[in-house]
C-alpha cells in the first residue's frame, strides 16, 4: 500500500514539473502503454484451442468448397477442440456457448458446435436456452431435442419439454420419441395423464398435436384403464374446446377398449381430415 502511495506520489511530482504539453505527451503515452498492455495480456490469457475454434468458424463460414485438405484442416482444429473441453476447459466452453447462443451466427457453424457437444458429451445447460429464445432455426432446435433426449432416459425431461414453452416441432419430436419406447409398462405413470390433460385442454395448443396426444392415451389405457377412460371421456364431450378429430380418436379408443358404442363418432368434413394428414 505504501508503495502505490509512493508512485501517486511520484507522479504529481512528476507532473508539477512539467509544462502543459508535455503533461497531455505523458497522459498520451501512458494511456497507449495501458491499452497495449491490456491486449498482450488478452492476447496471452486466449489458449491454442480458441484460436483453433476461432479457424474453424472462419472456414466454415468462408470456405463453402471443402476439399481434402480443408477437411483435413477443419478435421485437426476439431480434435484439438474436443480435447481441451474434455480436459476442463471452461473459458473455451464458455466461448462456445456465446457462439451458439448468438443469432447471427451462421447455421452451419452451429450444425458443427453441436456435433462437438455431443463428441464432448457434455450436458450444456444452454442448448436449454436456445430452446426457449425466440431464435427460429427449427433444424438446430429439433438436432438438440434429438440430441438431449438421446443422453437423457429420464421421461419426466421428456414430459418438461412437452409442458415447456418450446415450438411445436419439438414438442412433436419429443412425443414421437414417447410413443416409440419399448418399456412404457415401467415409464409410463398417472401423474403423466395430469400433464397430458394440462396440455390438451390448454388454450393455444395446437390441433394436430392435440390429436397426437389423444392417440397416445390408447398406451395409457392398458396400463391405467380407468384413469385413462375419465379423460378420454372428458376429450370427448369437450365440445367447443377440443378439436373434431381428437374428439373423434377419443370416441374410437373408448369404443375400441370398453367393446360399448356409447360414444358416437363426431361428423368430420373431408376437408379437414386432408388438413389433417396433410400436416
Amino acid at each position: 500500500m505504501k508503495k502505490i502511495k509512493r508512485f501517486f506520489y511520484w507522479v504529481v511530482k512528476f507532473f508539477e514539473k512539467k509544462t502543459r504539453k508535455q503533461k497531455i505527451i505523458f497522459s498520451l503515452a501512458l494511456l497507449g502503454g495501458i491499452i497495449f498492455s491490456y491486449f498482450i495480456i488478452s492476447f496471452i490469457s486466449i489458449s491454442q484451442s480458441e484460436i483453433y475454434l476461432f479457424r474453424l468458424r472462419n472456414s466454415i463460414n468462408h470456405e463453402q468448397l471443402c476439399h481434402e485438405e480443408c477437411r483435413l484442416r477443419r478435421n485437426f482444429w476439431r480434435q484439438e477442440i474436443i480435447n481441451s473441453l474434455k480436459q476442463g476447459n471452461n473459458q473455451l466452453n464458455r466461448k462456445i456457448k456465446k457462439y451458439f447462443l448468438t443469432e447471427s451466427e451462421s447455421r452451419e457453424f452451429k450444425k458443427e458446435l453441436l456435433e462437438i457437444i455431443q463428441e464432448v458429451d457434455n450436458q450444456a445447460e444452454y442448448l436449454l436456452d436456445y430452446l426457449k429464445s425466440s431464435q427460429t432455426d427449427s433444424e438446430i432446435k429439433t438436432a438438440i431435442v434429438v440430441y438431449l433426449i438421446k443422453n437423457n432416459k429420464d421421461i419426466n425431461f421428456y414430459f418438461s419439454l412437452l409442458v415447456g414453452n418450446y415450438a411445436i416441432a419439438i414438442k412433436e419430436e419429443v412425443l414421437r420419441v414417447i410413443s416409440n419406447l419399448k418399456n412404457k409398462k415401467q415409464l409410463f405413470t398417472i401423474k403423466q395423464l395430469n400433464w397430458i390433460e394440462e396440455i390438451i385442454f390448454s388454450q393455444d395448443i395446437d390441433d394436430h398435436f392435440c390429436s397426437s396426444l389423444v392417440l397416445l392415451l390408447g398406451d395409457y389405457y392398458d396400463l391405467f384403464p380407468q384413469e385413462t377412460k375419465i379423460l378420454l371421456d372428458k376429450i370427448y364431450q369437450s365440445q367447443s374446446e377440443i378439436d373434431q378429430i381428437s374428439r373423434f380418436f377419443a370416441a374410437d379408443l373408448l369404443t375400441s377398449k370398453t367393446g360399448r358404442q356409447d360414444w358416437p363418432e363426431p361428423p368430420i368434413k373431408d376437408q379437414d381430415w386432408g388438413d389433417y394428414f396433410n400436416n
